[in-house]
This record gives C-alpha cells, structure tokens and sequence, in this order.
C-alpha cells in the first residue's frame, strides 16, 4: 500500500490512491469528463459513438454494453 496520494504528499484514504481533497477533485474532473461526452453522444469510457437503441441515445457504445467489459481485466 502507498503512504502518499498519488496526487500530493498527504497520505491517501484506506484502500484508496488518493486523499480525501485529490479523490473529490478527481471525481469531480471524471464527473465533468463524462458529462461532455455525454453531450457529444460519446461512449462515457472510451469516447467513440455511442448507440442508439430503440431511438434512444445510450451512454456507452457497442464495446461497452453490459457491464462484462469490467470484469476482463
């Protein structure tokens, strides 16, 4: 286990990489991120087109339907 964030020198939360002020700054970059390319029909986590199904956009493109793409690695 680390015994500094990966952000700065403060020590990181348990289990985590970061502390409590670089992981919500983090979450916050992430949360923006996703927002964008929401708006531009991306794929949250990739970027690339995301499908629409029925008419309706989706947030993920054709790779990351579903949620077995996590647990490949």
């Amino acid at each position: 286990m680390k015994t500094h964030c990966w952000e700065c020198s403060l020590p990181p939360l348990p289990n985590c990489r970061r502390c409590k002020v670089c992981r919500a700054a983090h979450n916050a970059r992430e949360r923006a991120r996703r927002a964008e390319r929401k708006k531009k029909s991306q794929c949250w986590a990739c970027g690339n087109k995301a499908l629409k199904v029925n008419g309706q956009q989706t947030s993920t493109c054709k790779a990351h339907q579903g949620n077995g793409w996590r647990k490949a690695s």
